[in-house]
């Protein structure tokens, strides 16, 4: 199922809406077939490499037409030197003089022009290029196999590559997982990102991918290894299958001793992503984060929620031993998280997204703070829930300190003031990513032990066949 496949990644963590890129290549060759085997048109060299701009000041066309590069060529240098050849959808070019004050008969459109840093080159909307096959393409500080395909829209340049899947996994792999883990849990993870994109395919054959975490890590040909590249090849067309369709194989890092059931991440309820105990996984990633309550509040109100001072805080843990239930409790109400939004809310805090949902929170929130009051022999002696005090008359009464104000370092100030400034949530907790699926440190383990990628895959997918 897996061979002769291509796939589409959209270039977004670099360069996303880019308004100039650069190509440190010699030759380009251009095609306008998209769908198709890669047609080469006709090419542009350069010593320099290439700039990639959008531009929107080309507006005035000469109305001619031509069906081919060279044909543009010679009636440019004949004609009109200064006009710039554009690569019209339809496979033909035609010429645009960068006129903005004339009314020509296209209104401004978004273009990128090709330079090679002295003179302007060609124009177009949407094309494909690709180098030399025993070269790389060179966009910025990463090289890409197989093709590019660049379109303009109004905020900036979209690139896209389309290369073979497996060529696509020999830098998928080591993005993704160390190569210096063991080769079984290397295949294993080959296998899961080969599985998870053809999943994607299966139901959009015109499916993007992403080179970001959204969908798999990408970093391009740099990165790629010799024994990476021996997994890929070694699993070569192996699919993860669960009642003869391919699964969603997602995976993440660290689980901290058990995983999670995708309902619990996501909305699916997936029968082959269900929690289990992640035995093998020696490694577990521990961590831990103090967020004082006064940030909870601010990051509360960033998403529109007041519920006063904070005072206590607790959490609900599913059957898997991991939250599923965050609740802050106020002054003024109570607000509750769920699922994947307790992780992400810590982003409005100093402490980021938390790791994981595998944790146990404390709050420091003892009431019983200590006041210090001086004696008659000019010891400090500390009060903390309250002290005895002479009133007007004469008789002994015992006073709460909750509520007094207090002559601090910063002047009076209210004691209740005081102690709420010093309460936090501290948050211990182990493991790293949303926890479904196949755990990477817990497939180190296995192949450590003595698996093989099979075996290890199945421990992660419940009930799955491997081809």
């Amino acid at each position: 199922m897996a061979s002769n496949i291509n796939v589409k990644v959209q270039l977004k963590a670099l360069h996303s809406d880019s308004l100039i890129i650069n190509l440190d290549n010699k030759i380009l060759y251009f095609s306008n077939d998209y769908e198709n085997e890669f047609y080469p048109m006709f090419n542009l060299t350069s010593e320099n490499g290439f700039i990639f701009t959008k531009v929107n000041n080309y507006v005035h066309n000469l109305g001619v037409r031509f069906s081919s590069y060279e044909q543009a060529i010679a009636y440019k240098d004949n004609f009109n030197p200064n006009a710039v050849i554009k690569l019209e959808a339809t496979g033909e070019f035609s010429l645009l003089i960068d006129d903005t004050h004339s009314i020509g008969q296209l209104a401004p459109i978004n273009l990128i022009l090709i330079s090679d840093g002295i003179r302007p080159l060609l124009l177009f909307e949407q094309t494909s290029i690709k180098v030399l096959d025993d070269d790389f393409i060179k966009l910025g500080d990463r090289h890409y196999r197989g093709s590019l395909e660049l379109t303009v829209s109004s905020e900036g340049i979209n690139i896209v590559n389309i290369l073979d899947l497996e060529e696509y996994l020999y830098s998928v792999l080591p993005s993704e997982m160390p190569s210096s883990f063991p080769l079984e849990a290397l295949k294993a993870q080959a296998v899961a990102a080969r599985t998870r994109i053809l999943k994607r395919l299966s139901s959009d054959k015109s499916y993007v991918s992403t080179d970001t975490v959204l969908d798999q890590v990408y970093l391009g040909a740099g990165v790629e290894t010799e024994i990476t590249t021996e997994a890929v090849i070694a699993t070569k067309d192996s699919v993860i299958y669960y009642d003869n369709q391919p699964i969603y194989s997602v995976f993440f890092s660290s689980s901290g001793g058990h995983t999670e059931d995708s309902e619990e991440v996501w909305i699916n309820d997936e029968p082959y992503l269900r929690g289990i105990e992640d035995y093998a996984e020696n490694e577990h990633k521990s961590w831990t984060y103090s967020i004082p309550f006064k940030q909870i509040e601010t990051a509360l109100s960033i998403i529109n929620i007041n519920i006063g001072s904070i005072s206590s805080a607790s959490i609900i843990k599913n059957d898997n031993n991991r939250v599923s239930s965050l609740t802050f409790v106020g002054e003024l109400g109570e607000y509750s998280l769920s699922k994947e939004n307790i992780r992400e809310f810590f982003a409005y805090t100093d402490a980021g997204v938390l790791d994981s949902r595998y944790f146990d929170i404390d709050t420091n929130n003892n009431t019983e703070h200590e006041v210090y009051i001086m004696s008659k022999d000019r010891q400090a002696l500390p009060v903390k829930r309250s002290i005895s005090a002479i009133t007007t008359d004469k008789q002994i009464s015992t006073v709460n300190i909750s509520g007094l104000n207090i002559l601090s370092n910063i002047g009076i100030t209210n004691i209740d003031n005081t102690v709420h400034d010093n309460l936090a949530l501290n948050i211990t907790g182990k493991g790293y990513g949303h926890g479904v699926g196949l755990s990477q440190y817990g497939a180190k383990g296995m192949a450590q032990a003595g698996f093989d990628y099979k075996s290890i895959l199945k421990h992660y997918y419940t009930g799955v066949n491997i081809t």
